[in-house]
């Protein structure tokens, strides 16, 4: 895909750029920790699910991961929220689908697209080592939308839409390249199509994953369909400008699905035309509790504390004056 006048993007989206489409994301790491031992069809080695921990910056939503730290877990994380702020967590047990393989990242956002080798931002924070991997942008539900805040997990006949900024790219096929596996794909009226990613439930069968999709009330129009492989197959993300766009839904289920075919262009869809996806309120950077002193430079604080820093700054004020 070539340029795209400026007058083609949506209102209200962050758009901005020459758009490229779906691009091949080079180099691109993998983290077998993520979603580990979970889409095997062999009875004898049934899903597991993988235990992940995500981390959402409350102020603005930068999203970090603890992949690249083995057995790391919820219980390793303060249990006070207070000493976890700014950070909320993202975390459970995910079960793949069976088609999904791999998820690969191309590069941390703080860093440019230019970048061609060691293009992941890594720091040391609670005990683990963690990387930036994306933004959140916003969330919706459709067709139904919400009034108020909006829930991960819509109510039937409701999909939640969430659209997230990250340079990653996924892997569709059958365990270890060999045999075949379903992959079980969602078409929206707009043409769009979506692979089924993970569940939030455990199925370690065929029919239990079949069960899972299509018990699930889904939009009007909405069609649900199945493709077998026999060999691996790679979504890709979106690039418009410096950013990398991943439409992810989540059904009444708990179902995730990943976007892969466009049937309109990202910049121009009819879908996010038809809706009100206003971004998550952003702050200034937060600067992470714990900050090893190896952070990137990009990650220390810079002219740009976070609120946390100013409320605390202005309380030990008060308390001066206080007690002068």
């Amino acid at each position: 895909m070539g340029d795209s006048a400026s007058s083609t993007y949506l209102d209200g989206y962050p758009f901005k750029g020459e758009v490229q489409g779906l691009v091949n994301l080079e180099p691109c790491t993998n983290f077998t920790e993520m979603f580990q031992n979970y889409n095997y069809t062999d009875p004898e080695n049934p899903s597991s699910g993988g235990a992940t921990v995500e981390l959402t910056n409350a102020l603005n939503y930068t999203q970090l991961g603890a992949f690249p730290t083995p057995g790391y877990s919820i219980g390793d994380l303060p249990s006070n929220d207070m000493d976890l702020f700014p950070w909320t967590v993202q975390d459970g047990t995910v079960f793949g689908a069976e088609a999904y393989d791999t998820k690969c990242w191309n590069r941390s956002l703080t860093v440019p697209i230019t970048c061609t080798e060691n293009c992941l931002e890594y720091f040391d924070m609670f005990g683990a080592t963690w990387f930036n991997f994306g933004d959140l942008y916003c969330k919706q539900s459709y067709p139904v939308e919400s009034s108020g805040e909006v829930e991960t997990i819509p109510t039937p006949g409701n999909i939640t839409m969430i659209l997230t900024n990250q340079c990653s790219q996924y892997t569709y096929g059958p365990p270890g390249g060999e045999g075949n596996v379903t992959m079980y794909t969602l078409t929206d009226t707009f043409g769009n199509v979506y692979a089924l990613q993970s569940a939030t439930r455990n199925a370690t069968s065929a029919e239990e994953w079949q069960e899972l999709v299509e018990t699930t009330e889904y939009p009007a129009g909405w069609t649900l369909g199945a493709e077998v492989l026999t060999k691996s197959q790679t979504h890709y993300a979106y690039i418009i400008g410096d950013d990398c766009w991943l439409m992810i839904l989540k059904d009444a289920n708990g179902n995730a699905w990943q976007q892969y075919k466009y049937g309109q262009p990202l910049e121009s869809s009819d879908l996010l035309a038809s809706i009100s996806c206003p971004p998550l309120a952003k702050s200034v950077p937060a600067m992470p509790p714990g900050m090893s002193p190896e952070a990137p430079p990009s990650m220390v604080l810079g002219s740009s504390p976070s609120i946390l820093l100013h409320v605390i700054a202005l309380l030990a004020v008060l308390l001066l004056a206080w007690r002068a």
